[in-house]
């Protein structure tokens, strides 16, 4: 024991002696001790000042979303207001270029079970609108009054099955009825048989039979056939107009 403690003692005192000489080994070890007891420090600063740069990073990432949702909608409206006002140069376009007298409406809404076959606009007896006036855009005739209140009347579109309809093939100068379908597709049909009707051939409105003057654009002809009994031709017709669509009309007085 004796010989242990006079060697722990010896090796203390050989200990001061070198720091005793080279004192920059009492500096390095104290700096090594600084930078070890530091580390931890320096991580943990490190760590907090990650995650209060990533703090800010997402801060701005939602602000910049929130502007690019803003700017979204923004363009999304102004490309409403331009196909709006597109549509409205288009229709006035229209009426300038007609002798016939109109009156502009919007369309407001649709009857439920008749979804795609009757519009609800909103003009009416009080704007001079009246029962069986011709319904058109820009693009030709999509149907007629059929019911009309103080402020508002129902158009019936030409594809509804109730519609009938005085129509010209343009080309072949023949003469029909246009009538609509329950499956959406118009026809012109009573055409004669030794008849010489073209495709894509236009159909305009014959003026006959009613209060839809002659000459407004109904669509074109996409295909002929022979009526089941072989007494007539009959013609499909594509619409002029996407009736889907309208959102303006004019009524023709």
């Amino acid at each position: 024991m004796f010989v242990i403690k006079k060697r722990a003692l010896l090796i203390a005192l050989l200990v001061i002696i070198v720091l005793v000489l080279n004192p920059s080994i009492l500096s390095t070890a104290k700096r090594v001790t600084i930078e070890i007891i530091a580390f931890p420090v320096k991580v943990i600063e490190n760590i907090k000042g990650a995650c209060i740069t990533r703090g800010r990073y997402l801060k701005d990432n939602k602000s910049l979303r929130k502007e690019n949702n803003r700017l979204k909608l923004e363009l999304n409206r102004v490309l409403v207001v331009r196909q709006e006002n597109d549509r409205l140069r288009e229709l006035l376009a229209f009426k300038k270029r007609t002798p016939l007298k109109t009156i502009p409406a919007e369309v407001i809404g649709r009857v439920p079970s008749t979804w795609n076959n009757i519009l609800l606009i909103n003009k009416g007896e009080a704007h001079r609108v009246r029962r069986h006036m011709a319904v058109c855009t820009a693009e030709g005739l999509i149907g007629t009054v059929i019911e009309t209140g103080p402020l508002t009347s129902k158009v019936m579109l030409l594809t509804d099955p109730n519609s009938r309809l005085g129509v010209m093939l343009v080309s072949s100068r023949q003469t029909g009825v246009l009538e609509g379908g329950d499956d959406g597709v118009l026809k012109v049909i009573y055409l004669g048989m030794d008849s010489e009707i073209k495709f894509n051939e236009r159909v305009v409105t014959a003026g006959v039979g009613g209060p839809v003057p002659a000459g407004i654009p109904v669509g074109t002809v996409q295909k002929i056939g022979r009526s089941l009994v072989g007494l007539y031709k009959y013609a499909v017709i594509k619409p002029c107009q996407d009736t889907n669509s309208v959102e303006e009309v004019l009524c023709i007085e």
